[in-house]
């Protein structure tokens, strides 16, 4: 295990410590030491301001210097192969270490929103247009993701079409220095419009659209903090509870418009 150090200590789990992981990757190339990898890994998972952009570039390196499956190693680093969000493993990790930022007295966040997505009829489009097309309509869904959300928010890829989208809200004060309140609302909506626009995948050379549903759910740092205190989350995490709310939300969403389409 890679131990948090001192900068004088020599040790090689030390030095990756040291070097953070801006320069791993490029140290791991350079250097022709091999370090432990499940070492290497564990570093890499443990920093929470690792994009899934950076752990995937590591992993072709990990991947050709230690002669491992490229997608075994992305799997250990958290990563979707397929899609390049965040995968299932690396979800209670990510989740939980951005709700336990309304834990701090000053700055962090103000609150978290949670959005759980899916592709509409995902099962019908694969039966119509082949699962290698299904596979290009997830990998669109999260491109397309990546464009709203900003640096320190997460896309995980919960499995199957499934998605969940943690949005922080950071504490923002107006002149007076009283707390401006985020219209969580017109965000959700923004990442909505958004996320569904100009969504589609190529079949045989034409373009064949489809849509993505969201259900969504807020915690406000006042909320959490009352909540917390009561023992609300000895039992059930906070994360797992916002989810779930999410997960109701477009659970009642898709139920109406089933009804709707009947």
């Amino acid at each position: 295990m890679i131990e948090r150090s001192n900068p004088k200590s020599v040790g090689k789990a030390d030095q990756l410590e040291i070097w953070g992981f801006e320069n791993l990757s490029a140290t791991l190339d350079n250097r022709k030491e091999d370090y432990n990898l499940q070492e290497v890994l564990e570093f890499a998972r443990s920093i929470k301001t690792v994009t899934p952009k950076q752990l995937s570039e590591l992993a072709m390196k990990l991947s050709k210097r230690y002669e491992i499956d490229l997608q075994k190693i992305e799997e250990q680093l958290g990563i979707d192969p397929l899609t390049g969000a965040f995968n299932r493993g690396a979800y209670d990790e990510k989740f939980s270490a951005l709700v336990k930022r309304l834990d701090y007295e000053n700055g962090a966040s103000h609150s978290i929103m949670a959005i759980v997505c899916d592709i509409d009829y995902f099962h019908e489009f694969n039966r119509t247009y082949g699962l290698q097309r299904g596979d290009d309509a997830l990998r669109k869904t999260v491109e397309n993701l990546r464009k709203i959300i900003k640096e320190g928010d997460v896309i995980v890829r919960y499995g199957g079409d499934e998605f969940v989208i943690i949005i922080t809200f950071p504490i923002r004060r107006d002149e007076k220095g009283k707390i401006i309140e985020p219209d969580h609302e017109a965000r959700f909506q923004t990442i909505q419009k958004q996320a569904n626009a100009n969504l589609s995948v190529l079949v045989d050379g034409m373009p064949v659209s489809f849509q993505v549903s969201m259900g969504h759910a807020v915690l406000k740092k006042s909320e959490y903090e009352k909540a917390k205190h009561k023992g609300k989350y000895e039992k059930t995490p906070a994360y797992q509870q916002l989810f779930a709310q999410a997960d109701q939300e477009l659970s009642t969403f898709k139920k109406s418009r089933k009804t709707q389409r009947l």
